[in-house]
């Protein structure tokens, strides 16, 4: 006779067997497969290649045997009360390190976000600071073309070759500026949306560019 593991549980309850024990007592046991059947002009007919599901169906004799073998070997009961006590302790322990885990994630999430509104905040600081030396800049030479346009434009040509044809204090700071705005702008959507993975790289890239300039 086969009966599903409901009534195996149940004949179990029925013979005084712990809780604790069943799920135990019920894994040792060979299972036999549940079949499919369908119908065909009012009749059940097995199907000629049988399905499994899930779902177990077990033998009564079977059953009962194992509840006897329980019932008259109580080591077997308390080896199993050590195996539940090992496995809820070790279900404990690993519940523990994913919320520790979890934790730390957060924690370092946390601190990521305030790293980088710290550093928005700092590259529109230095944003705004070259725009006001740049203004400056323009202004003064915007005089010196006003006095003598040839003039400044000769003095100009002469600070630059004397300079080795290095970029001067206007180009340098339009650099700076593109730099820091590329990077605020990527920064801005890292902070909107942390998954967004592109707008991570970017930032990594400009913020190794930005190390001097920002100090």
């Amino acid at each position: 006779m086969r009966i599903t593991a409901t009534d195996a549980k149940r004949l179990m309850m029925d013979a005084g067997v712990p809780a604790r024990h069943r799920k135990l007592l019920l894994s040792g046991l060979p299972h036999i497969p549940r079949e499919y059947r369908f119908s065909n002009g009012g009749e059940e007919l097995e199907t000629l290649r049988t399905r499994r599901v899930v779902g177990r169906l077990f033998r009564v004799e079977d059953v009962e045997r194992a509840v006897a073998e329980h019932k008259a070997n109580p080591d077997m009961a308390r080896q199993w009360d050590e195996q539940i006590r090992q496995e809820r302790a070790a279900e404990r322990a690993r519940r523990a390190e994913e919320r520790a885990r979890k934790e730390d994630a957060a924690r370092a999430a946390e601190e990521a976000r305030r790293r980088d509104h710290w550093e928005l905040e700092r590259a529109n600081a230095k944003i705004a600071e070259l725009e006001a030396r740049l203004q400056e800049l323009e202004n003064e030479r915007n005089r010196e073309l006003t006095e003598d346009e040839f003039e400044a434009f000769l003095r100009s040509m002469e600070q630059w070759a004397n300079s080795g044809g290095r970029e001067d204090e206007v180009s340098t700071i339009r650099t700076q500026f593109h730099t820091l705005r590329e990077f605020t702008y990527w920064l801005e959507r890292k902070i909107e949306n942390p998954a967004h993975l592109y707008a991570a790289e970017q930032v990594d890239m400009y913020r190794q560019a930005l190390a001097t300039i920002l100090g």
